[in-house]
């Protein structure tokens, strides 16, 4: 007995109309000219339904060649011939729903993912104790300070010049203005390289080599004053959040040893260009409030802009995230406006010298 079919031989798109004839372990194809193809049941594959009764059959040895069978007698004889084939579709039609159904639920839980690392971090990061997060800030400075100092093979260290930390002191607190719930925390490292960076607790760690970058004392106000937009926005807690997960973050919260996969986290963070935009413009807010030319700000940027292709990679500040023309716009029409001085000559001298005060 034979039947009637469709053959696609892969090479083209041409339809072949052709007989099917079933024998015991070979399904034979006939072609309008004569010429025989045979398909051992070994090599049979089902290549799914096209519609309700028709039977879509393939094999082992000519990936794209595909037959259609629409007589439903045909898949009675095949399933006699070669059970094997016909229970596989079988089990498939059977267990359908069930896959779609599981593919369904993959496709929630990947988007319950994506909203939780959305928004996670910004739920939990306001929920841990601000004496936590500095005691994790604190121990990552220093974690920081040591991993930067392996990278430039130096004995990395905190400043602790005095008269050099007042100074600091003194730009931080006028900074900070009356936000009595923040506590910020500068410190100064020796390391050479041109960075800096805020991490959780409100700890904001500058480099020698950025305050000796800098072209006054008021672009080294803007480089502080952006970090504290970033502490202010928590961006260094969500982001070690999000990087960590949940049960790390348990740990975070009961402030376990963490520091060091803060610090490591922190590092190779980039914040989103929201997250930056974020820092700017608090950073912006922090030095008009505080009476300080905020286009330290910009000039930094600027300035920064023409260099950073020379600059090394662990340049992270600001390499990340370009400046744009349309940014630099934007900056400059915030900071417009009389302001003082970020701090008195010999401040500045002293903090120039924090490294050399010890």
């Amino acid at each position: 007995m034979s039947w009637r079919a469709r053959y696609y031989d892969g090479h083209s798109a041409r339809r072949h109309d052709v007989d099917i004839i079933i024998d015991q372990t070979t399904l034979h194809i006939v072609l309008e000219n004569g010429d025989r193809l045979t398909w051992p049941f070994s090599e049979l594959r089902m290549a799914g339904p096209v519609a309700s009764g028709t039977t879509r059959l393939g094999t082992s040895t000519q990936a794209d060649a595909v037959l259609e069978i629409d007589d439903p007698a045909f898949l009675q004889a095949l399933s006699r011939a070669f059970p094997a084939l016909v229970s596989t579709r079988l089990r498939w039609r059977a267990h359908r729903r069930s896959i779609v159904a599981i593919a369904g639920a993959c496709l929630v839980l990947v988007a319950l993912t994506y909203l939780v690392a959305a928004y996670l971090p910004g739920i939990v990061a306001p929920l841990i104790p601000k004496s936590v997060q500095q005691s994790i800030g604190d121990r990552a400075v220093n974690d920081v300070i040591g991993l930067f100092g392996a990278l430039e093979g130096t004995d990395a260290h905190v400043c602790n010049g005095k008269a050099g930390q007042a100074a600091l002191d003194r730009l931080v607190l006028r900074l900070a203005g009356n936000r009595q719930n923040d506590v910020f925390k500068a410190r100064v490292t020796n390391l050479k390289m041109v960075n800096a960076l805020a991490v959780p607790g409100g700890r904001i760690l500058a480099t020698k080599g950025i305050i000796d970058f800098v072209g006054s004392a008021e672009e080294f106000a803007g480089v502080i004053a952006h970090e504290m937009g970033h502490a202010l926005h928590r961006h260094p807690g969500e982001a070690v959040i999000r990087e960590i997960g949940l049960r790390a973050t348990l740990d975070f919260v009961v402030g376990t040893g963490l520091a060091g996969s803060t610090a490591s986290v922190l590092l190779r963070t980039s914040y989103s260009r929201d997250a930056e935009r974020e820092a700017d413009d608090s950073g912006v807010r922090l030095l008009r409030e505080a009476g300080i030319s905020a286009t330290g700000m910009v000039s930094l940027f600027e300035r920064l802009e023409k260099v950073s292709p020379s600059l090394p990679e662990a340049f992270s500040m600001f390499s990340t995230h370009p400046r744009s023309a349309d940014r630099a716009k934007r900056l400059a029409e915030a900071a417009a406006g009389p302001s003082a001085d970020a701090m008195p000559a010999a401040d500045w001298l002293a903090l120039r010298k924090i490294c050399d005060q010890e």
